[in-house]
Order: C-alpha cells, then structure tokens, then sequence
C-alpha cells in the first residue's frame, strides 16, 4: 500500500530500473505511463517480450508503427547491438524460456551451474538494451512493466542497473474479472486478448503476489502500491512511486488532479490502452460488482480470500476498498 513507501529513497543513479511487479491486469500500463510523463522517466512497457513481439513479429509500437519502422526502436537496436538481429533476437527467446519462468524462481535467488551460465549470457543482453534505452530517451529511470516474478527475480542478475521493486496489486475480483472478458487488441488487427477462468487466473493472483512479497525482502528500496489507491490519491502516490525511483518531485497531473494528458508512447507490449493518447480520466474499474456472475465471485474469494485480506481488501462484495493515507 501506499504507505509502506520507504522513507528517504536515495536519489538513484543513471542505471536505475523501477520494475513493476504482479499479477496482470492490474494497472500497470496507466500507471507507467503517468509515471512516463516525468521528463527523467522513460515507460517502454513490457521489455520482456522486446524479442519475439518486437524484433521478430513485429508488432506495433505503442506509437503505431510497426517496430521495425518506429524511429526509436531503430535507434536503441544500433545504440545496444549494432543494429537488430533476428539471430540474436531468437537467441534471447530461448534464453528467457529456459530461465525466465515461475517455477525457476527458487533457482533464481542463488542461480548455479548450467542455469547460471544462461542467467549470465541473457542478463548481458538486457544490460545492453536497458544502457540503450537511456542513451536514446536520455531518461535516468527506466519503467518496466512486464509484472512476471520470475523477471523481476532474474532483474537482480542484470550488471550496471540499480534495481526499484514495485509491487502493485489489484483485487483479485478486478484481476479475475478483467482476464475472463473479451478484449480487442490493436496491435493485432482486432484479435482479442487471451482470456482465463477465473479459478486459474486466482491461483495465479495468489501465487504471483506471494512470490513478489518474497522478493521485497530482496530488493531495497521497494514498495507495496494498491491500484486502488493509485487511482484514489493519484497525486499523492506519484509522488511516492517517483521518491522511490529516485526521481524529483513533479506534479504529472492536469490541473484536476484526476486525469492527464498522454503523449503517443514508444510500448513495446502491453495492454491496448498503450496505443491510447490525449486526456485520460483516471478512474476505478470496478465493473466485476455488478456483472461476475456470484458463483465466480464466491469461486474466486474461496481461493484469494486470506492473501486479499492481508493486502487489506474487504471480503463483502458490495464493501468499498479502505484506501490507506
């Protein structure tokens, strides 16, 4: 929650990385692109899957362009590799597969022998990648959204970055509900998002926020943040999240103080909202109140009720969440 901000965050130096941290659905694409406003702050988006969606589908980027044709992507290739390179791009996939999953998340605390050598040879790369993305942003602080714990555990491997955990956490109504309904994708000509019923996507919120609460205990400075009250306090809690990346106090929002204005973005991959620019009214999502169906409701409580508890979120359907000052 939003008061469990470490007091006294030191300023961060060139190679800092805020790495958001949970299960998806959470608000983490509105949120990193707030964040993406601050003129030291640079919102890439999921880099996770810069290789395969990316350099070898390519997809569009956040501004629209194909990310073969998007100015900026270019330049971050030649600045990191000297150009892209599907070779090298294929060669990271794999990389990631053998050693970015959920369950080698014990063997990424203290990675050892052959697993470690592949630790070693994909953090290289995105070493590379992230001193490029500050070359050509000329950001300090780098936001990555891609949530998975096993990549934010492997982000403590990465040399020359000074790793900020954030971990964001949404109800577990609002996550089930949101991964269950039928979303268009831009990126891929109307194709929708992937959908999960609800009992799988509660497992997964239960296990993806336990594993990420470990992982503070690793990481410091970190920071336990409610999307709800994001969205509640916006003003209050960006002011937090940048004290915990280091970066200067700034006000991000319009004059309101309940929406901004967003500029095209340069997202690799992430929530369609990426493709969105202009104002944008911050407000809950909360339509899971009125339209999941009570036995996916009742399912969902039964297995996320305890965690949901301990983040502080009520238990009663019609109950509103206790923001937290």
């Amino acid at each position: 929650m939003s008061g469990s901000t470490p007091a006294g965050a030191p300023e961060s130096p060139a190679g800092t990385v805020l790495f958001v941290a949970g299960a998806g659905r959470s608000g983490s694409t509105v949120l990193s692109r707030t964040l993406g406003l601050h003129p030291d702050v640079f919102a890439p988006g999921e880099l996770r899957y810069v290789w395969d969606q990316g350099v070898l589908r390519d997809r569009p980027c956040g501004c629209g362009t194909e990310f073969s044709r998007c100015d900026f992507w270019q330049e971050v290739g030649a600045a990191a590799f000297g150009g892209w390179s599907k070779d090298v791009a294929s060669r990271a996939v794999t990389l990631r597969r053998a050693v970015d999953r959920v369950r080698h998340v014990p063997a990424l605390v203290a990675p050892r022998g052959r697993f470690r050598d592949h630790v070693l040879e994909y953090t290289e790369l995105l070493s590379r990648l992230d001193a490029a993305l500050r070359t050509v942003s000329g950001a300090s602080v780098i936001v990555d959204t891609s949530k998975e714990p096993s990549t934010a555990y492997l982000m403590r491997h990465v040399p020359g970055i000074d790793l900020r955990l954030l971990h964001l956490v949404r109800s577990s109504q609002g996550v089930c509900f949101s991964w269950s309904r039928s979303v268009q994708r831009q990126d891929r000509a109307g194709a929708l998002m992937a959908r999960h019923p609800v009992a799988r996507t509660a497992v997964e919120w239960d296990v993806y926020n336990t594993m990420v609460d470990g992982l503070r205990r690793l990481v410091r400075p970190s920071m336990l943040l409610r999307y709800e009250d994001f969205i509640s306090r916006p003003g209050e809690v960006i002011a937090q999240v940048l004290q915990l990346s280091g970066s200067s106090a700034r006000s991000l929002l319009e004059p309101d103080g309940r929406s901004v204005d967003l500029p095209l973005s340069h997202s690799v991959a992430g929530n369609p909202m990426r493709f969105r620019s202009g104002p944008e009214r911050l407000q809950l999502d909360e339509r899971w109140r009125t339209e999941m169906p009570r036995s996916a409701h009742a399912a969902v409580l039964a297995i996320t009720g305890p965690i949901m508890v301990r983040y502080g979120y009520p238990l009663r359907r019609g109950a509103s969440v206790a923001t937290v000052g």
